[in-house]
Protein backbone atom coordinates (compact mmCIF):
# COMPACT_ATOMS: atom_id res chain seq x y z
CA UNK A 1 0.00 0.00 0.00
CA UNK A 2 2.93 2.32 0.90
CA UNK A 3 4.81 1.80 -2.37
CA UNK A 4 1.24 2.51 -4.38
CA UNK A 5 0.53 5.48 -2.36
CA UNK A 6 4.24 6.50 -3.47
CA UNK A 7 3.12 5.76 -7.15
CA UNK A 8 0.47 7.96 -7.00
CA UNK A 9 2.18 10.75 -5.28
CA UNK A 10 4.90 10.77 -8.02
CA UNK A 11 2.40 10.20 -10.43
CA UNK A 12 0.33 13.69 -9.47
CA UNK A 13 3.61 15.84 -9.20
CA UNK A 14 4.90 14.34 -12.94
CA UNK A 15 1.43 15.89 -14.29
CA UNK A 16 1.86 18.90 -12.24
CA UNK A 17 5.35 19.30 -13.69
CA UNK A 18 3.85 18.53 -17.16
CA UNK A 19 0.98 21.10 -17.33
CA UNK A 20 2.36 23.80 -15.60
CA UNK A 21 5.09 24.69 -18.63
CA UNK A 22 2.43 24.68 -20.85
CA UNK A 23 0.45 27.31 -18.65
CA UNK A 24 3.05 29.45 -18.35
CA UNK A 25 3.58 29.45 -21.86
CA UNK A 26 0.29 30.67 -22.37
CA UNK A 27 0.79 32.86 -19.86
CA UNK A 28 3.58 34.43 -21.24
CA UNK A 29 1.85 34.61 -24.88
CA UNK A 30 -0.92 36.11 -23.36
CA UNK A 31 1.24 38.83 -21.71
CA UNK A 32 3.60 39.25 -24.61
CA UNK A 33 0.48 39.61 -26.97
CA UNK A 34 -1.11 41.87 -24.42
CA UNK A 35 2.08 44.20 -24.06
CA UNK A 36 2.31 44.62 -27.95
CA UNK A 37 -1.78 45.83 -27.98
CA UNK A 38 -0.85 48.43 -24.87
CA UNK A 39 2.54 49.40 -26.67
CA UNK A 40 0.83 49.89 -29.92
CA UNK A 41 -2.24 51.67 -28.35
CA UNK A 42 -0.17 54.32 -26.88
CA UNK A 43 1.72 54.47 -30.07
CA UNK A 44 -1.26 55.54 -31.95
CA UNK A 45 -2.38 57.54 -28.75
CA UNK A 46 0.59 59.72 -28.83
CA UNK A 47 -0.30 60.80 -32.34
CA UNK A 48 -3.90 61.06 -31.64
CA UNK A 49 -2.83 63.80 -29.27
CA UNK A 50 -1.81 66.07 -31.44
CA UNK A 51 -4.72 65.80 -34.01
CA UNK A 52 -7.14 66.85 -31.08
CA UNK A 53 -4.74 69.92 -30.56
CA UNK A 54 -5.82 73.30 -31.80
CA UNK A 55 -2.30 74.83 -31.44
CA UNK A 56 -1.10 71.91 -33.55
CA UNK A 57 -3.30 71.87 -36.33
CA UNK A 58 -4.05 75.53 -36.83
CA UNK A 59 -7.98 74.59 -37.48
CA UNK A 60 -10.70 73.48 -36.29
CA UNK A 61 -11.71 70.20 -37.74
CA UNK A 62 -11.73 66.46 -37.51
CA UNK A 63 -8.77 64.46 -36.61
CA UNK A 64 -7.25 61.93 -39.57
CA UNK A 65 -9.57 58.78 -38.30
CA UNK A 66 -6.95 56.23 -39.61
CA UNK A 67 -5.01 57.45 -36.17
CA UNK A 68 -8.15 57.46 -34.61
CA UNK A 69 -9.14 54.27 -35.19
CA UNK A 70 -6.29 52.27 -35.12
CA UNK A 71 -5.95 54.10 -31.27
CA UNK A 72 -9.69 52.47 -31.13
CA UNK A 73 -8.62 49.17 -32.24
CA UNK A 74 -5.22 48.43 -29.84
CA UNK A 75 -6.99 49.68 -26.74
CA UNK A 76 -10.09 46.82 -27.40
CA UNK A 77 -7.35 43.89 -28.38
CA UNK A 78 -5.28 45.01 -25.69
CA UNK A 79 -8.43 44.81 -23.36
CA UNK A 80 -9.27 41.75 -24.56
CA UNK A 81 -6.10 40.04 -23.53
CA UNK A 82 -6.01 40.98 -19.88
CA UNK A 83 -8.71 38.34 -18.26
CA UNK A 84 -5.44 35.85 -19.49
CA UNK A 85 -3.03 38.03 -17.13
CA UNK A 86 -1.88 37.10 -13.27
CA UNK A 87 -3.38 39.88 -11.33
CA UNK A 88 -0.24 42.02 -11.24
CA UNK A 89 0.99 42.13 -14.56
CA UNK A 90 -2.88 43.13 -15.39
CA UNK A 91 -2.55 45.98 -12.92
CA UNK A 92 0.16 47.18 -14.27
CA UNK A 93 -0.49 46.83 -18.46
CA UNK A 94 -4.01 48.23 -17.36
CA UNK A 95 -2.66 51.67 -15.79
CA UNK A 96 -0.31 52.04 -18.33
CA UNK A 97 -3.22 51.51 -20.83
CA UNK A 98 -5.39 53.95 -19.49
CA UNK A 99 -2.86 56.58 -18.59
CA UNK A 100 -0.83 56.75 -21.86
CA UNK A 101 -3.83 55.90 -24.62
CA UNK A 102 -7.37 55.97 -23.38
CA UNK A 103 -7.01 59.32 -22.06
CA UNK A 104 -6.40 60.72 -24.93
CA UNK A 105 -9.02 58.37 -26.80
CA UNK A 106 -11.32 60.02 -24.61
CA UNK A 107 -10.61 63.37 -25.21
CA UNK A 108 -10.39 62.60 -29.29
CA UNK A 109 -14.11 61.37 -28.42
CA UNK A 110 -15.19 64.53 -26.79
CA UNK A 111 -13.49 66.14 -29.56
CA UNK A 112 -15.21 64.85 -32.05
CA UNK A 113 -18.71 64.74 -30.83
CA UNK A 114 -18.05 68.51 -30.02
CA UNK A 115 -16.93 69.25 -33.95
CA UNK A 116 -20.03 66.78 -35.33
CA UNK A 117 -22.87 69.25 -32.43
CA UNK A 118 -21.34 71.84 -33.86
CA UNK A 119 -21.98 71.48 -37.37
CA UNK A 120 -25.08 70.77 -36.26
CA UNK A 121 -25.78 73.98 -34.60
CA UNK A 122 -23.84 75.86 -37.99
CA UNK A 123 -26.41 74.09 -40.37
CA UNK A 124 -29.10 75.39 -37.96
CA UNK A 125 -28.37 78.61 -37.90
CA UNK A 126 -27.21 78.71 -41.12
CA UNK A 127 -30.89 77.77 -41.79
CA UNK A 128 -32.72 80.24 -39.02
CA UNK A 129 -30.75 83.28 -41.04
CA UNK A 130 -32.28 82.09 -44.00
CA UNK A 131 -35.54 82.53 -43.13
CA UNK A 132 -34.53 85.37 -40.74
CA UNK A 133 -33.51 87.31 -43.99
CA UNK A 134 -36.49 86.39 -46.21
CA UNK A 135 -39.49 86.52 -43.81
CA UNK A 136 -38.82 88.01 -40.32
CA UNK A 137 -42.15 88.20 -39.04
CA UNK A 138 -43.53 84.52 -39.76
CA UNK A 139 -44.19 82.00 -37.40
CA UNK A 140 -42.11 79.60 -39.16
CA UNK A 141 -39.50 82.15 -38.23
CA UNK A 142 -40.00 82.59 -34.89
CA UNK A 143 -39.91 78.89 -34.74
CA UNK A 144 -36.97 78.79 -36.09
CA UNK A 145 -35.72 80.95 -33.43
CA UNK A 146 -36.94 79.28 -30.65
CA UNK A 147 -35.17 76.06 -32.07
CA UNK A 148 -31.95 77.64 -32.44
CA UNK A 149 -31.92 78.68 -29.03
CA UNK A 150 -32.85 75.06 -28.20
CA UNK A 151 -29.94 73.79 -30.06
CA UNK A 152 -27.29 76.18 -28.44
CA UNK A 153 -28.03 75.43 -25.09
CA UNK A 154 -27.80 71.67 -25.89
CA UNK A 155 -24.81 71.59 -28.15
CA UNK A 156 -22.63 74.35 -25.51
CA UNK A 157 -22.91 71.21 -23.06
CA UNK A 158 -21.09 69.25 -25.48
CA UNK A 159 -18.41 72.23 -26.47
CA UNK A 160 -16.90 72.79 -23.20
CA UNK A 161 -16.45 68.62 -22.58
CA UNK A 162 -13.84 69.37 -25.66
CA UNK A 163 -10.32 69.10 -23.26
CA UNK A 164 -7.36 72.10 -23.53
CA UNK A 165 -8.65 75.90 -23.05
CA UNK A 166 -7.17 76.78 -26.54
CA UNK A 167 -8.78 74.38 -28.52
CA UNK A 168 -12.18 74.31 -26.33
CA UNK A 169 -11.80 78.64 -27.00
CA UNK A 170 -11.93 77.82 -31.00
CA UNK A 171 -14.62 75.17 -31.30
CA UNK A 172 -16.80 78.26 -29.28
CA UNK A 173 -15.39 80.20 -31.45
CA UNK A 174 -15.90 78.61 -34.82
CA UNK A 175 -19.46 77.44 -33.72
CA UNK A 176 -21.44 78.68 -30.88
CA UNK A 177 -20.36 82.44 -31.06
CA UNK A 178 -21.40 82.76 -34.60
CA UNK A 179 -24.79 81.21 -33.79
CA UNK A 180 -25.45 83.47 -30.95
CA UNK A 181 -25.05 86.53 -32.72
CA UNK A 182 -27.62 84.98 -35.30
CA UNK A 183 -30.13 84.82 -32.90
CA UNK A 184 -28.86 87.74 -30.66
CA UNK A 185 -29.52 89.92 -34.49
CA UNK A 186 -33.30 88.88 -34.43
CA UNK A 187 -33.89 89.02 -30.82
CA UNK A 188 -35.69 92.48 -31.01
CA UNK A 189 -37.25 91.37 -34.05
CA UNK A 190 -38.59 88.37 -32.61
CA UNK A 191 -39.92 89.85 -29.34
CA UNK A 192 -41.87 92.33 -31.32
CA UNK A 193 -42.77 89.86 -33.34
CA UNK A 194 -44.72 87.95 -30.63
CA UNK A 195 -46.06 90.97 -28.71
CA UNK A 196 -47.81 92.34 -32.07
CA UNK A 197 -49.10 88.41 -32.00
CA UNK A 198 -50.35 89.10 -28.48
CA UNK A 199 -51.85 91.92 -29.36
CA UNK A 200 -53.71 91.14 -32.56
CA UNK A 201 -55.10 88.39 -30.31
CA UNK A 202 -57.01 91.12 -28.73
CA UNK A 203 -60.12 91.67 -29.90
CA UNK A 204 -60.11 94.42 -32.33
CA UNK A 205 -62.73 97.26 -29.76
CA UNK A 206 -61.07 96.49 -26.96
CA UNK A 207 -57.36 97.29 -28.47
CA UNK A 208 -56.99 100.32 -26.93
CA UNK A 209 -54.11 102.84 -27.66
CA UNK A 210 -52.57 101.70 -23.90
CA UNK A 211 -52.32 98.11 -25.21
CA UNK A 212 -50.59 99.49 -28.65
CA UNK A 213 -47.85 102.12 -27.14
CA UNK A 214 -45.79 98.67 -25.47
CA UNK A 215 -46.13 97.06 -28.33
CA UNK A 216 -44.92 100.08 -30.45
CA UNK A 217 -41.75 100.91 -28.18
CA UNK A 218 -41.14 97.00 -28.73
CA UNK A 219 -40.55 97.80 -32.73
CA UNK A 220 -38.41 101.06 -32.23
CA UNK A 221 -35.45 98.77 -30.79
CA UNK A 222 -35.53 97.00 -34.05
CA UNK A 223 -32.23 98.70 -35.51
CA UNK A 224 -33.02 97.35 -39.47
CA UNK A 225 -35.64 100.25 -40.57
CA UNK A 226 -37.31 97.82 -43.49
CA UNK A 227 -37.81 95.22 -40.84
CA UNK A 228 -38.76 97.89 -38.27
CA UNK A 229 -41.58 99.27 -40.90
CA UNK A 230 -42.63 95.72 -41.72
CA UNK A 231 -43.20 94.89 -38.13
CA UNK A 232 -45.65 98.50 -37.84
CA UNK A 233 -47.26 96.88 -41.23
CA UNK A 234 -47.93 93.64 -39.18
CA UNK A 235 -49.25 95.43 -36.66
CA UNK A 236 -51.84 97.45 -38.57
CA UNK A 237 -52.66 94.56 -40.42
CA UNK A 238 -51.70 91.06 -39.76
CA UNK A 239 -49.73 90.45 -42.86
CA UNK A 240 -45.67 89.55 -43.44
CA UNK A 241 -45.25 91.43 -46.40
CA UNK A 242 -44.86 95.28 -47.24
CA UNK A 243 -47.06 97.22 -49.96
CA UNK A 244 -44.67 96.93 -53.19
CA UNK A 245 -43.52 100.01 -54.42
CA UNK A 246 -42.39 101.90 -51.67
CA UNK A 247 -39.51 103.57 -53.48
CA UNK A 248 -42.24 105.00 -55.81
CA UNK A 249 -44.31 106.62 -52.91
CA UNK A 250 -41.15 108.16 -51.84
CA UNK A 251 -40.17 109.24 -54.90
CA UNK A 252 -43.31 111.35 -55.44
CA UNK A 253 -42.67 112.89 -51.94
CA UNK A 254 -39.65 113.87 -53.12
CA UNK A 255 -40.86 115.06 -55.96
CA UNK A 256 -43.41 117.38 -54.17
CA UNK A 257 -40.32 119.02 -52.42
CA UNK A 258 -40.03 116.88 -48.96
CA UNK A 259 -35.96 116.83 -48.09
CA UNK A 260 -35.87 112.96 -47.22
CA UNK A 261 -33.06 112.59 -43.71
CA UNK A 262 -33.48 108.90 -43.61
CA UNK A 263 -35.46 105.96 -45.52
CA UNK A 264 -38.58 107.00 -43.57
CA UNK A 265 -38.62 110.56 -42.21
CA UNK A 266 -38.60 113.44 -44.56
CA UNK A 267 -39.61 117.63 -44.10
CA UNK A 268 -41.00 120.36 -46.44
CA UNK A 269 -41.32 123.90 -46.10
CA UNK A 270 -44.23 125.22 -48.14
CA UNK A 271 -45.81 128.41 -47.85
CA UNK A 272 -45.09 129.27 -44.21
CA UNK A 273 -45.83 125.54 -43.82
CA UNK A 274 -43.88 122.86 -42.24
CA UNK A 275 -44.68 119.55 -42.96
CA UNK A 276 -43.38 116.36 -41.29
CA UNK A 277 -43.75 113.14 -43.19
CA UNK A 278 -43.45 109.63 -41.64
CA UNK A 279 -43.65 106.41 -43.45
CA UNK A 280 -45.26 103.98 -40.76
CA UNK A 281 -45.01 100.63 -42.73
CA UNK A 282 -48.94 100.45 -43.26
CA UNK A 283 -49.44 104.10 -43.80
CA UNK A 284 -47.76 107.82 -44.20
CA UNK A 285 -47.96 109.97 -41.63
CA UNK A 286 -48.25 113.99 -42.39
CA UNK A 287 -47.50 116.52 -39.33
CA UNK A 288 -47.85 120.25 -39.68
CA UNK A 289 -47.75 121.92 -36.32
CA UNK A 290 -48.80 125.66 -38.39
CA UNK A 291 -51.00 124.90 -41.12
CA UNK A 292 -52.25 128.17 -42.85
CA UNK A 293 -54.07 128.51 -46.01
CA UNK A 294 -51.91 126.26 -47.87
CA UNK A 295 -52.37 123.54 -45.49
CA UNK A 296 -55.19 122.41 -48.62
CA UNK A 297 -53.01 122.14 -51.65
CA UNK A 298 -50.15 120.64 -49.72
CA UNK A 299 -52.04 117.99 -48.23
CA UNK A 300 -53.74 117.39 -51.59
CA UNK A 301 -50.69 116.37 -53.27
CA UNK A 302 -49.68 114.40 -50.54
CA UNK A 303 -52.60 112.41 -50.80
CA UNK A 304 -52.76 112.26 -54.52
CA UNK A 305 -49.18 110.62 -54.35
CA UNK A 306 -50.54 107.60 -52.66
CA UNK A 307 -54.02 107.29 -53.89
CA UNK A 308 -54.60 109.24 -56.86
CA UNK A 309 -55.99 112.95 -57.55
CA UNK A 310 -59.82 111.97 -57.50
CA UNK A 311 -59.60 110.62 -53.95
CA UNK A 312 -57.10 113.72 -52.96
CA UNK A 313 -59.86 115.76 -53.74
CA UNK A 314 -63.03 114.12 -52.33
CA UNK A 315 -60.93 113.29 -48.91
CA UNK A 316 -60.25 117.40 -48.55
CA UNK A 317 -63.68 117.76 -46.73
CA UNK A 318 -62.51 115.47 -43.69
CA UNK A 319 -59.62 117.81 -43.45
CA UNK A 320 -62.25 120.66 -43.20
CA UNK A 321 -63.79 118.61 -40.52
CA UNK A 322 -61.13 117.88 -38.66
CA UNK A 323 -59.96 121.49 -38.36
CA UNK A 324 -63.79 122.20 -37.79
CA UNK A 325 -64.24 119.67 -34.89
CA UNK A 326 -60.44 118.92 -33.78
CA UNK A 327 -61.88 116.22 -31.15
CA UNK A 328 -62.76 114.04 -33.53
CA UNK A 329 -61.38 111.68 -35.90
CA UNK A 330 -62.95 111.22 -39.44
CA UNK A 331 -61.88 108.50 -41.58
CA UNK A 332 -62.30 106.23 -44.75
CA UNK A 333 -60.73 103.14 -45.44
CA UNK A 334 -58.23 105.11 -47.21
CA UNK A 335 -57.34 108.27 -45.04
CA UNK A 336 -57.88 109.00 -41.34
CA UNK A 337 -57.50 112.99 -40.33
CA UNK A 338 -57.39 114.32 -37.13
CA UNK A 339 -55.85 117.57 -34.68
CA UNK A 340 -53.52 116.57 -31.85
CA UNK A 341 -52.97 119.32 -29.80
CA UNK A 342 -51.80 122.09 -32.24
CA UNK A 343 -51.06 120.17 -35.22
CA UNK A 344 -53.37 118.91 -38.02
CA UNK A 345 -52.41 115.14 -38.42
CA UNK A 346 -53.12 112.94 -41.76
CA UNK A 347 -52.82 109.13 -42.06
CA UNK A 348 -52.65 108.01 -45.55
CA UNK A 349 -53.23 103.96 -45.25
CA UNK A 350 -51.33 102.35 -48.00
CA UNK A 351 -53.78 101.00 -50.90
CA UNK A 352 -55.07 97.70 -49.93
CA UNK A 353 -54.53 96.37 -53.62
CA UNK A 354 -51.12 96.45 -53.43
CA UNK A 355 -50.65 94.61 -50.04
CA UNK A 356 -50.67 91.28 -51.45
Amino acid sequence: MKKLANLAITAAFTATFILSPIQSVKTEAAASKAEIYVNQAVYWAGALKWQISVEYKKDVSYPDMKVFNATKDNIQKAKSEFSALPPDQKTKLEAKLRDQAEIHYTRAVAYIDAISSGKKLKAQADLFTTSYNAQPSTDETEKAYHDLTYRIKHTANQLYKVYGSTTREAILKEYKLPAESARNAASNTITAKMAIDQFRAIAVERRTPELQAPVEEKIKKVADTNTRLLLLHKLQTGENQLPPNMDKYKSGFQKMGFKFNSDTTAVYTYGGMSVGLLNRGTYWQLRSDNWNGNYWTMFKKSIAVVWGADIAFSSMKYLDYAIGYPHTAYSTQNIKTFVSGESLVVYLYMPRAQVQ
